[in-house]
């Protein structure tokens, strides 16, 4: 017994220590001058969400406004100011006029990839979509940009719901596949200041947050991610979104695919992929090991007959600027968008030309 209370105070005396070494830490903290890291372009980025009264949602579109994103430094290198145009339907404008008064429409769900971060509202992949359909076809066709940032499968086929996007009458339904998108949780928001933030579906549970009121836990975290980028560098620990998929991960994003197509097989609606790639996917040596989520997505085409563009088939192997934005390992630039429009019109096209 006498052994038994010995150990006990000597762990009752080591966590104290910790404690209180933490305690200090915290408040030698709270004294310095230090800023947590800046979030860029903050105001903007809030002005073009709201949070959803649709659970499944959890937050949308402000509708009917106009943000201009300024200049921003990353990694030595400015991007180019852009700006953001949501009309009263929640959809992205395309840069040329009302998209509705076209004489044939598609719907464009996706994330920020589809919505087009980084981008005038004519660069996007649905703005350049519907210019080259339009002269392919000879027709007027505008492919409508419902992407939200932030957005996983799941919460873009309940917004396809919530909106009634069958209502303007689509003749196409294009859906882009980004590699975070295999995720059994949605992209949440928390809000500060009366002000929607987006949180990842990577982020912290719910539960767990309050641990970043504490400048300690903000300081470790930071260094924890630092010592994980290092061994990313290195090839001992896995890229982002490169770990093995769950089966309960690929579930999540067949289910809402396959409610998808319920709701447009009535009316014969024609469905396409279009699947996105990451920074290091570009340069991964190793093709397959690097395209385990694009192969899940082109297997459900398969097994579903729909027509899918891999855009890795046409960037692999390039410079990551042949593609992504400066300091960006997850959006396109103009002219990569425009390369993406450009493929996936072929499948557009041919999609269109052979629907009842």
């Amino acid at each position: 017994m006498t052994t038994l209370r010995r150990s006990l105070e000597v762990l009752l005396l080591a966590v104290a220590s910790v404690g209180l070494t933490l305690v200090v830490f915290e408040i030698a903290l709270r004294a310095l001058p230090i800023s947590a890291s800046p979030d860029p372009d903050p105001g903007p980025i809030r002005q073009l969400f709201t949070r959803s009264e649709n659970p499944e949602l959890g937050f949308e579109h402000a509708r009917d406004v106009h943000v201009r994103f300024p200049p921003h430094p990353i990694g030595g290198r400015t991007t180019a100011a852009w700006e953001v145009w949501v009309d009263a339907n929640g959809l992205r404008r395309n840069g040329r006029g009302d998209p509705l008064a076209s004489e044939l429409r598609g719907i464009c769900l996706g994330d920020s990839t589809m919505f087009g971060v980084g981008l005038n509202d004519a660069e996007t992949i649905p703005a350049q979509l519907g210019a080259i359909v339009s002269q392919r076809l000879g027709r007027s066709f505008e492919c409508l940009n419902l992407g939200v940032s932030n957005y996983t499968t799941r919460q873009e086929v309940a917004l396809f719901r919530h909106v009634d996007a069958l209502r303007f009458d689509p003749s196409i339904v294009v859906l882009g596949i980004f590699t975070n998108d295999f995720k059994v949780s949605i992209g949440r928001t928390e809000v500060h200041d009366g002000a929607v933030q987006l949180l990842s579906p990577d982020a912290p549970a719910e539960g767990s947050r309050w641990l970043e009121s504490f400048r300690v836990a903000r300081l470790a975290a930071g260094g924890t991610l630092a010592i994980r980028d290092g061994l990313r560098r290195i090839g001992l620990y896995p890229q982002a979104n490169a770990k093995p998929l769950r089966p309960e991960e690929i579930a999540a994003v067949y289910g809402a695919l396959d409610e998808l197509r319920s709701l447009l097989e009535p009316r014969r609606i024609p469905l396409v992929l279009l699947l996105f790639p990451r920074d290091w996917q570009l340069g991964a040596r190793d093709r397959e090991a690097a395209s385990q989520r694009q192969r899940a997505s082109l297997a459900y085409c398969r097994l579903h007959g729909l027509r899918c563009v891999d855009l890795l088939d046409r960037f692999w192997g390039r410079p990551l600027d042949d593609y992504f934005r400066p300091g960006d390992d997850s959006h396109p630039h103009a002219e990569a968008a425009r390369i993406s429009a450009a493929l996936l019109a072929d499948a557009v096209v041919e999609a269109l030309a052979a629907r009842p």
